[in-house]
């Protein structure tokens, strides 16, 4: 089948002109994409609302430390546009039931508080197909939800808490995505996990090949959302994911062709994941984060269609290739295996090393072992607007450079990616750097 992408509807066109907009949950995985997206765009005034550290950190948002459970004293000075509610706890397993009920739920109360107060008319809420519950079945939009985890059912009843908001006024709207496994830089879950397994040459399917895992590029999500929002709609309701249903094994397979062809796969007997989920039930109680219920995921399908997006001609067939090409060029070809901050640090010693080399008249790989000091203290300079590469108080300069020297070493061993300038003294650093 042709490979095919959606046309991407940039932010701007979507977002009132002078007005803020807010993201609950912005330093989250989604919610940095999107901050990316607008602030790339040139979209307002930009906010993110999380109790966390942004796992991207986009220049020009306003970050603010803010807890979606209490936002009685919330505000921003600018008349706002638009809200995206992407604030959740959302692992599962890996909380206690009442924190998915407190966060999901009295968050969705507290920001629907907050856009009465504020006067905003439009939100759009993430919440997630596993209201469905999982199943052999194919779920569409239509699908009576029926959630088995107290994430489903917290996120189905934030739903609820968003329509009841909808229906207080005519001129308000409301977008929900329902989002399968969302994937891409700083994902930092399932498919960065499938990423690292390939990387290190061997694949293990856990019990099935034919295990259904409905699933979607984090921009190909921002797309959709933005493609709702321009349809000027009241309420919007559909779920986020590609609609191939693809196996465990195409994902593989796909990943597998363009990026890994090493690899190998490896099948073990369904019995044993079943054997090992039982075994494992008495340690769930530990914390020790092995939990039954997280092995017996591996075998169960989520099969979802986007019938909404696909009535729409808003997301199409075959796209999962150029998703991991997207993926693949966004984090310089690491799949975050390195982290956020240090695929950034990378992509900038790879521009400082180019810069090095033209002014030598040199390719990088051809930098000679002993050239050197100068491209040792370039290196540095580069990095000094770096998050934590910063000196504390009574810090010296040159700490500073030697510092953030070895963490480029580190970052280009790691990679695969050296200079044959940086080999040797990464090599010889890679414990400090660690």
């Amino acid at each position: 089948m042709t490979e095919t992408t959606n046309r991407s509807i940039p932010g701007r066109e979507v977002h009132p002109a002078g007005k803020a907009v807010i993201v609950f949950g912005g330093a989250g995985f989604i919610g940095s994409h999107l901050l990316r997206r607008l602030a790339s765009e040139g979209v307002g005034k930009l906010y993110s609302i999380d109790i966390r550290n942004p796992k991207i950190r986009v220049p020009g948002v306003n970050y603010v430390f803010g807890d979606v459970r209490n936002l009685a004293a919330f505000s921003v000075p600018e008349p706002v546009g638009a809200i995206y509610n992407f604030a959740a706890v959302h692992t599962t397993p890996g909380h206690a039931n009442h924190e998915y009920y407190e966060t999901n739920i009295q968050g969705a109360t507290e920001v629907t508080a907050y856009a009465r107060r504020a006067g905003v008319d439009s939100i759009v809420f993430t919440s997630s197909i596993s209201v469905y519950g999982p199943s052999e079945d194919v779920k569409t939009e239509d699908t009576s939800p029926e959630p088995e985890s107290a994430y489903g059912w917290s996120k189905w009843l934030a739903e609820g808490v968003h329509r009841s908001w909808l229906s207080e006024q005519p001129s308000r709207r409301l977008i929900i995505a329902r989002p399968a496994v969302i994937f891409g830089h700083a994902e930092g879950g399932n498919f960065t996990r499938l990423a690292k397994l390939m990387r290190g040459g061997l694949f293990v399917y856990p019990g099935r090949k034919d295990t259904v895992k409905a699933c979607f590029y984090v921009e190909d999500l921002l797309d959709a959302l933005f493609y709702a929002r321009s349809l000027n709609e009241r309420s919007i309701l559909f779920n986020a994911a590609y609609p191939d249903h693809y196996t465990i094994e195409e994902i593989v397979r796909t990943f597998k062709a363009a990026h890994f062809p090493q690899a190998r796969e490896v099948l073990v007997p369904r019995w044993v994941v079943m054997t090992a989920a039982r075994l494992l039930r008495p340690l769930a109680l530990f914390n020790l984060g092995i939990h039954p219920d997280r092995v017996l995921k591996l075998v169960r399908s989520t099969d979802v269609l986007p019938l909404w997006l696909l009535n729409h001609g808003a997301v199409r067939r075959g796209m999962l290739a150029s998703a991991f090409e997207r993926w693949s060029a966004d984090t310089l070809g690491t799949f975050d295996s390195l982290g956020v901050e240090h695929v950034e640090m990378l992509r900038r010693a790879k521009q400082g090393q180019a810069v090095l080399a033209h002014e030598a008249g040199q390719a990088p790989e051809m930098q000679p072992a002993g050239a050197s000091q100068d491209a040792t203290g370039a290196r540095a300079t580069v990095f000094m607007d770096q998050p934590g590469a910063g000196q504390g108080d009574g810090q010296k300069t040159g700490f500073r450079q030697t510092q953030t020297e070895v963490d480029i070493l580190h970052i280009e061993e790691e990679a695969g990616i050296h200079s044959t300038h940086g080999v040797k003294s990464a090599a010889a650093n890679k414990k400090s750097a660690a």
